[in-house]
């Protein structure tokens, strides 16, 4: 059906009109990319995106890696940030999402033993989108890498600001206390959160918290963008 339907009304680029996709070939070559990954506390480069000894040492519970693919800027805030609300732009984050997994493949593919587990919204935003874009994300990763998708292991259960608008001091204060989960579902499990933007890490460094106390062995990060 849906190809009968392409057929008939050929998908046009929400940024320049060219027919033939949702975003073009050229629209996607724009979207820039993470130059290299960082720290997830210190906000510093990492090989790889894993935490520096000297942060985990600062910190308990921080996850032990952090992987970025698209700076939040130009057209993939617009796309994160309309994907929400619209369902043209929610189609094209499921294009940016696909073609993250391919660019980020070698820093994620040894991660197959992993529990896949998106970042949950809030009760109030799910009822005002009607879905998590987050679980978007996640079950694009979880085919590619042929991982368990668990959206239940992770709850919201605090409604926070939207943390792009807000200071680092002001962010980390905003997600305290905003999880909860059961020691059933992680202990001794590893687990890779999703997210679909990454500002100051707060969120991550919250849900890993959450998770560690609950007896998980191992938690990473993965983000589909991350604010620069």
């Amino acid at each position: 059906m849906d190809n009968i339907i392409n057929k008939i009304f050929p998908p046009k680029c929400i940024f320049c009109s060219s027919i033939g996709s949702l975003i073009c070939e050229n629209c996607l070559s724009d979207c820039d990319l993470i130059k290299y990954q960082r720290c997830i506390l210190c906000g510093k480069e990492s090989t790889d995106g894993y935490t520096h000894p000297h942060c985990l040492r600062s910190k308990d519970n921080l996850p032990i890696q952090i992987i970025s693919t698209y700076e939040y800027s130009g057209k993939v805030r617009e796309c994160i940030r309309k994907s929400k609300y619209y369902s043209r732009q929610f189609m094209v984050l499921k294009i940016l999402a696909r073609e993250a997994l391919e660019i980020s493949y070698e820093l994620l593919k040894d991660l197959k033993d992993f529990i896949c587990v998106p970042i949950p919204i809030s009760i109030n935003r799910y009822k005002t989108r009607g879905f998590n874009q987050t679980l978007v994300i996640a079950s694009i990763v979880g085919r590619t890498l042929k991982m368990n998708v668990k959206e239940y292991i992770l709850k919201r259960i605090k409604d926070t600001k939207a943390q792009h608008s807000i200071n680092k001091e002001e962010r980390v204060k905003n997600v305290a206390g905003s999880f909860q989960t059961k020691k059933e579902y992680v202990l001794g499990k590893k687990i890779l959160l999703i997210d679909d933007i990454s500002t100051t890490g707060s969120t991550f460094i919250e849900a890993s918290r959450t998770l560690y106390n609950a007896g998980a062995k191992e938690v990473r990060c993965f983000s589909l963008s991350k604010k620069i």
